[in-house]
């Protein structure tokens, strides 16, 4: 059966990159169904003749309800059109391959409690893309609130109010109490005992809630890669045990697609003026 509309490919929401973040967008198609109005409500006769309000069959509130997950989601706006079927596995049958095979398998068998993944690698590999692909999928078609935080941009976040003389205990709490996590860069910056503090806070609360957790990072989860400094080390040995228990971890390999692409990348050819002001290519 064709697709009927050609803008959100019958979802019914489109995803954009506007501002800092990736924001979603009810489908024009839905705010203009002939039944409701753009309601996304019908006033309808029960049984016994009384009018009640039903949900209308084009799912606008449904939708309505998973694009507002997706925007408090907080997932960065060059990842608006992260796609798991979109993932370029440059190993057919090696870590990139079994990664994008696990992130489709998490799409439709996860449910809310259950063991998250822990992605490692080198630069470049795609574990961002992964991530935050997942993470809109939750949002969107499974509808699940989610949170992504980079952890850069946490801890930077944090400073700052510390320094503003401001409390931290909220931005933590919407990390903490998020029902799925993702985070990213996961052991990035000093290391500092102030930034471990903080790691072992937000895991040791999930932990001991019971909630799933997803995570990105550049640093070795044992030996992995003999080369790369080891994640305990960065975010302390009962951060690292808990999140051996709480999460399947997968080191992916490859070459870095970041680096690649831009090795294959072509200048755009410079037009030229010529007679009479028009245009030739040189």
């Amino acid at each position: 059966m064709s697709k009927r509309c050609p803008r959100c490919g019958d979802t019914g929401y489109r995803t954009v990159a506007e501002g800092r973040f990736a924001e979603g967008r009810v489908c024009r198609h839905l705010q203009a169904c002939p039944r409701c109005h753009g309601e996304g409500t019908l006033l309808q006769r029960d049984a016994r003749g009384y009018e009640v309000i039903t949900p209308c069959s084009c799912e606008l509130l449904s939708v309505a309800r998973r694009v507002g997950f997706y925007d408090r989601a907080r997932i960065p706006a060059r990842f608006a059109n992260s796609r798991i079927d979109a993932y370029e596995a440059r190993d057919p049958h090696g870590t990139q391959h079994r990664a994008r095979q696990l992130m489709t398998q998490l799409a439709g068998n996860f449910r809310r409690g259950d063991r998250g993944l822990g992605l490692g690698g080198a630069p470049g590999v795609g574990k961002t893309h992964l991530l935050t692909a997942l993470c809109g999928y939750f949002a969107l078609e499974r509808g699940f609130e989610v949170r992504y935080a980079d952890f850069a941009d946490l801890i930077g976040e944090l400073r700052a109010r510390f320094e503003q003389g401001g409390g931290a205990e909220a931005l933590v709490g919407t990390v903490v109490d998020a029902p799925v996590l993702f985070i990213d860069e996961l052991g990035k910056g000093r290391a500092t005992e102030w930034e471990q503090s903080i790691v072992d806070a937000i895991i040791s609360r999930r932990y001991g809630r019971g909630l799933s957790l997803f995570f990105a990072t550049n640093f070795a989860f044992a030996d992995d890669d003999p080369n790369r400094e080891p994640l305990a080390g960065r975010i302390g040995e009962r951060a690292m045990s808990r999140l051996r228990e709480m999460c399947r971890l997968e080191w992916i390999s490859g070459p870095d697609g970041r680096a690649m692409a831009a090795a294959h990348h072509v200048e755009p050819v410079q037009a030229k003026k010529g007679p009479r002001g028009m245009s030739r290519i040189s």
